[in-house]
């Protein structure tokens, strides 16, 4: 568990990292203009050099500025290409989202086992911060050589509106099929945005899965020689690390 805490804080930190390059400087001016750009050279007490996001370069005496901050750029909160029409696409962060997911895990716990899944989820992203849907996976077992498909509720919330974003993700449902019981995945990844219309996302979670085990006692009678089997069933907690995969559109 030590160890998956410490895997957990590692993805966080360096997505925030690297989400953090999407910094610029902005320069505010006396007269009240404000320029927002990459700051190429500054002369201390003298000039200032910047060149914004057109590519304009503009040169300004110290004694015009006001104060010189940084703030997220948003030319590269969202992705943005220019359609056959010559217009701007960029990523929707409102409206209808699909997910599709594949990954698998290695069992922890007692009752751990090895799985494979594969899940599609459908829902709404509310604001570039906040999404909520529903969906339906199957997950294969394979100690267990039991197929779960959890039918789930899904929320994700994203840290920040970049072209790369740490998430936080929590799927909460009930699994029918082979095996039956209560489904819960909570998980953290990051989402990197390859085109205006997919994002690309990796996660690791876990994947916990409630449901009969069924248990069986061989007995043997020395005396008379026979021999008998007695089952039973036993509400368990199937637990694993799940890493994922998945596509967003």
């Amino acid at each position: 568990m030590k160890r998956l805490i410490f895997v957990i804080c590692a993805i966080l930190c360096s997505s925030l990292f690297v989400s953090a390059k999407d910094f610029r400087e902005v320069v505010y001016l006396k007269n009240g203009s404000i320029i927002k750009g990459i700051i190429l050279e500054q002369i201390p007490n003298e000039t200032i050099k910047i060149e914004t996001s057109d590519g304009s370069v503009w040169v300004f005496q110290m004694s015009e500025v006001l104060k010189i901050t940084k703030e997220f750029s948003s030319r590269n909160s969202t992705m943005r290409m220019k359609n056959r029409h010559g217009e701007k696409d960029e990523f929707k962060t409102n409206g209808y989202k699909g997910f599709v997911d594949v990954g698998g895990a290695f069992g922890v716990g007692t009752y751990g086992d090895g799985l494979v899944s594969v899940s599609s989820t459908h829902g709404y992203q509310f604001n570039p911060y906040f999404f909520l849907g529903a969906g339906v996976g199957v997950n294969y077992h394979f100690n267990w050589s039991t197929v779960f498909i959890p039918v789930y509720a899904d929320a994700r919330g994203y840290f920040m509106n970049n072209d790369i974003a740490p998430f936080i993700g929590l799927k909460v449902g009930y699994s029918v099929f082979d095996g039956m019981g209560f489904y819960f995945n909570p998980s953290v990844g990051v989402r990197f945005i390859a085109t205006p219309k997919l994002g690309l996302n990796l996660s690791i979670g876990y994947n916990m899965q409630r449901t009969d085990i069924t248990f069986r006692q061989y007995y043997y009678n020395p005396r008379t020689h026979d021999s008998y089997v007695n089952s039973y069933d036993e509400r368990n907690t199937i637990g694993g690390v799940m890493f994922k995969l998945g596509f967003e559109f």
